[in-house]
């Protein structure tokens, strides 16, 4: 039961750390995509969107911990449900129709996917504290 619950919490620790991170990135994303909506320029979307995409890693990375994680907690539910999608139309628009509104688009999407990760933030560390009291 021991070495259960020290994993459960080292994977619910990997999760987080991995939320964190991407949240972190989707802040630097957050502000170029100020700089590219406001001054404009390729050299803007090529960095904005390249820290959309270092934040996806993570996510993905914090998604699978989280999906460890609830293989050792059968009776969690409610995992958050995180989806970054920046393939789509909105990353071809960024970029070649290089225009306030599609760079309004985008800053919508870096918005609601920070504040998903902030939400899942919040559930993975709840339950950490409660795996934390269990030890």
């Amino acid at each position: 039961m021991e070495a259960g619950l020290n994993e459960a919490v080292n994977t619910a620790n990997d999760a987080l750390f991995h939320l964190q991170k991407a949240d972190e990135i989707l802040g630097h994303a957050e502000n170029w995509g100020f700089v590219d909506l406001f001054a404009g320029g390729m050299i803007a979307t090529m960095i904005k969107r390249s820290k959309m995409s270092d934040a996806k890693k993570e996510i993905e990375q914090a998604k699978r911990s989280m999906q460890r994680l609830s293989g050792y907690l059968q009776d969690f539910r409610g995992m958050p449900n995180m989806t970054v999608d920046m393939n789509g139309f909105l990353g071809f628009a960024d970029y070649f129709f290089d225009g306030v509104v599609a760079d309004w688009f985008v800053q919508t999407k870096i918005n609601d996917a920070r504040r998903q990760v902030k939400d899942a933030i919040s559930e993975v560390q709840g339950i950490l504290d409660g795996l934390e009291e269990m030890q």
